[in-house]
């Protein structure tokens, strides 16, 4: 072991350990579960040295080597080694943009929040993160891509249980690819809104894009649980009856509807006669009636 280096050591599935930096590797855990080390120890003169360290241990604690029944010549400060335990394991997804194809240079967060634990990482060219030190966790961890306002993922995000320490994560809870859609937030929906004489709405009418179609039926009271999974987006109008909404591109037709809020709830108003399409290029205009 090297002098002012602190060694690490990563369970892996077949209980070995592997240290960084390397200098033993395949260690197995004692019967008693404490890991029986044989390493030589230059810088104090020993030759190759029996020692034990407790694998359950805290994460990320450090822990003196000693030799078994105790240091045959105490060493001095500057010349003790530690080994620092850490239990964790690897996580890795993908991410594909809006057409399909591998998303370079996403940020993907991995947060715990009942720790308060938070890591970002990045994709590669593939698509592809990793986080190769996620430490083991009863509580759940949420896996979601940073898209800000410009992009939109598919699931916003995944949960994933690190309950064991050396494995390699790549699906969620329910077993599913640990895989997400960015879609490009880069189309616009605007228009006015009338009253049947004609007449702007001065009224502030709250705006809903959808992808949920419903079958015919669209929920009269907001919040309504059946738009979740939707891409929906909402705006309230201007003095003039003016309204505007930015919504992601190559996904499907949208559904407008008009609400008034009232007393907290918003009701049902109107919508119009069908859905429209949206496309980056250009704003689609789509006025809307209200009594």
């Amino acid at each position: 072991m090297t002098t002012g280096i602190t060694y690490t050591c990563t369970p892996t599935a077949s209980g070995d350990l592997i240290f960084s930096p390397a200098f033993n590797t395949g260690v197995p855990a004692e019967p008693a579960g404490n890991l029986k080390l044989d390493v030589w120890v230059g810088t104090t003169g020993y030759t190759t040295d029996s020692l034990t360290s407790t694998f359950d241990v805290i994460p990320g604690g450090s822990y003196d080597l000693e030799e078994s029944g105790g240091w045959a010549v105490e060493p001095s400060s500057d010349k003790r080694r530690n080994l620092v335990v850490s239990k964790a394991s690897r996580l890795c997804g993908t991410v594909y943009d809006g057409t399909g194809a591998p998303m370079a240079q996403a940020a993907v967060r991995i947060r715990c929040p009942n720790t308060e634990w938070s890591s970002i990482v990045t994709t590669n060219a593939a698509g592809l993160f990793v986080h190769s030190a996620v430490p083991v966790e009863t509580y759940s961890y949420y896996v979601e891509p940073l898209g800000g306002a410009d992009y939109v993922s598919t699931p916003v995000n995944r949960l994933v249980t690190v309950s064991a320490a050396g494995l390699t994560y790549n699906k969620d809870q329910t077993a599913a690819d640990m895989k997400f859609n960015m879609v490009a937030v880069n189309a616009e929906i605007k228009g006015q809104v009338y009253h049947p004489a004609g007449t702007k709405a001065s009224t502030g009418v709250l705006v809903i894009a959808t992808t949920y179609a419903g079958g015919g039926a669209f929920p009269t009271k907001l919040p309504a649980t059946s738009l979740a999974n939707t891409f929906s987006y909402s705006t309230i109008t201007m003095t003039d009856g003016a309204y505007s909404l930015k919504v992601a591109s190559g996904i499907g037709q949208y559904y407008l509807y008009a609400y008034l809020v009232d007393n907290g709830v918003a009701k049902l108003l109107a919508t119009p006669a069908g859905p429209v399409t949206v496309n980056s290029a250009a704003p689609v205009v789509q006025d809307l009636v209200v009594p």
